[in-house]
């Protein structure tokens, strides 16, 4: 995914329940969200932490946290030491 042409979503109070839920079912270290960005700019991406390795069960999961979030969610596993 290119930074160019994404922003960090706008979550509502609910949806941001939503996420940390299914943040801590997942047992990833992050869950990031975006939504493609009306006009130019980018998004600066972490540069510390490292995708997370998910079964095909949380990936499903996590694709049903897209739909209902509207938005792109990308699982990083934390920080490296």
């Amino acid at each position: 995914m290119n930074a160019r042409g994404w922003k960090w979503a706008n979550l509502s109070v609910e949806k941001l329940q939503l996420l940390s839920e299914t943040e801590k079912m997942l047992g990833a270290g992050y869950l990031l969200v975006y939504q493609p960005r009306d006009r130019a700019g980018s998004v600066s991406w972490p540069q510390d932490l490292t995708i997370a390795s998910l079964s095909d069960d949380q990936i499903e999961r996590l694709r049903g946290l897209e739909t209902q979030l509207g938005a792109v969610v990308v699982a990083y596993a934390g920080a490296q030491a």
